[in-house]
């Protein structure tokens, strides 16, 4: 009867997950993994992808020997491909060896994938997984969302265009025992599940069950939680975007009056939203900060160091996040091209510049454009700001810095911003702020050339 049952709940479960053919299976030799490997090899073959093996010896227990020893025998039994690799004494950290543990293993799975052409890797998380993970983050804290827990299928972050299957997620840890049982699967318990100095063994083997002694249904209505929150998710996740992009001015760059205009509740989660970057691990104190940063009217200008050399800032009437803050002034400084007339010049940004003969029939609608009556001032450049840039204006020359405060742009506006300079040096062009004066002005009322910056891939 659980034979049956698991193996067709296993198959209609995999059917909607699985989208390759060839596939990696995470295989710790421990009963989870022991038996979803079982369950692949018993998939009717049209549907059944190719399977591989991973398996890493963490040279823990004095049973990795033997358990190595098993899943080679196992996969030359089965003809499955094996992969295996060692995690060496001394590379193990004195503090953190779970992290660290899963970090080598992960990184070994990613390596595998990309020398075998796989997209698929396989790991036996289940039910009783989704509550633990539900409970340690309940307990670190940490972002709503987070408590979705383990998704089915999502992107494998350590290897480009991969994805993390969890076929055993529907199944709770008894239901796996008893197939075992029942098919009398081998398996090699590690003994480390029930030393109670980590959190999550005192979850599993003390806490949980005490709340299910409680209650026999903590662990379904968990679970149930967890898809209310996700089908919560799933719905706003486009209203969210929506509102986002009715703040956005540029690349991880909002409007202020913007934000400030939305209801108080939309403003925390946009909020959310902008600083949820994985690797600066915003905690709710700095998101509380950022969010009085933004309110407070006394302060038009501020910083928030964020890790992983993030940084959170607001400028007048513009906030964001922006990355390696100190690199700036060499970005500023450094970069310059020279316009080639007839080419287009790709820049550091992804944008693209072009100098060309007068010919209206090559403008886009976004293009911004600037027109010469001359080549007086050839060879022209298109370059970031530098000290001591000047511009002339109708009233004469202006300091480009004094000209970028006055119409209260951000320091990393400032930074980003292109200028075009002629052959002197001289700015003639503050792309999309600011022209400078008689540089247009028509010969005959004619039009020689033109630079077109465009934001769009040219055409």
């Amino acid at each position: 009867m659980i034979l049956m049952d698991m193996m067709n709940r296993f198959q209609q479960n995999f059917v909607k997950l699985n989208q390759a053919e060839k596939v990696l299976a995470a295989v710790s030799t421990g009963v989870d993994s022991m038996v979803m490997l079982q369950l692949l090899l018993k998939l009717p073959k049209k549907i059944r992808p190719q399977v591989s093996v991973a398996y890493v010896n963490h040279r823990l227990r004095p049973a990795s020997a033997q358990e190595t020893e098993f899943i080679r025998s196992f996969c030359q039994k089965h003809h499955l491909p094996l992969f295996t690799t060692d995690w060496s004494p001394q590379q193990h950290p004195a503090h953190g060896i779970e992290a660290a543990a899963r970090d080598f293993r992960y990184k070994f799975f990613a390596q595998i994938m990309q020398k075998q052409g796989i997209s698929e890797l396989l790991t036996a998380h289940h039910q009783d997984d989704q509550v633990e993970t539900f409970m340690l983050k309940l307990i670190r804290g940490g972002q709503l969302q987070q408590l979705t827990g383990i998704a089915a299928r999502r992107c494998f972050s350590a290897q480009a265009g991969s994805w993390i299957l969890r076929p055993m997620l529907p199944f709770s840890k008894a239901e796996i025992r008893a197939y075992a049982v029942e098919q009398r699967i081998k398996y090699f318990e590690d003994e480390t599940n029930f030393e109670l100095k980590v959190l999550r063994n005192r979850l599993r083997n003390r806490f949980i069950p005490e709340l299910v002694e409680e209650n026999p249904q903590f662990k379904e209505h968990i679970i149930n939680y967890q898809s209310q929150l996700a089908c919560l998710q799933a719905a706003m996740k486009p209203l969210l975007e929506q509102r986002l992009q009715t703040i956005k001015t540029a690349k991880h760059t909002y409007s202020l009056t913007n934000w400030q205009q939305q209801p108080l509740a939309w403003q925390q989660l946009l909020l959310e939203k902008i600083l949820s970057i994985p690797t600066a691990k915003i905690t709710h104190g700095q998101q509380q900060q950022a969010s009085e940063l933004l309110n407070n009217s006394q302060k038009p200008q501020g910083r928030i160091d964020l890790e992983g050399n993030w940084l959170f800032f607001k400028e007048y009437d513009h906030f964001g996040v922006t990355y390696s803050q100190a690199n700036l002034t060499a970005v500023s400084t450094d970069f310059c091209q020279q316009l080639r007339l007839g080419e287009w010049q790709h820049l550091e940004d992804g944008s693209q510049v072009g100098l060309f003969e007068w010919n209206s029939g090559m403008l886009h609608p976004k293009d911004l454009v600037f027109r010469l009556p001359t080549d007086q001032r050839f060879p022209l450049q298109i370059r970031h700001r530098q000290k001591g840039d000047r511009l002339v204006t109708a009233v004469g020359k202006q300091k480009v810095k004094k000209i970028l405060i006055d119409l209260k742009l951000s320091k990393v506006q400032r930074s980003k911003l292109w200028i075009v300079a002629d052959k002197k040096n001289r700015p003639i062009w503050l792309v999309g702020v600011k022209r400078g004066y008689l540089s247009e002005a028509a010969v005959n009322g004619r039009m020689l050339y033109m630079i077109i910056f465009r934001n769009e891939v040219a055409l």
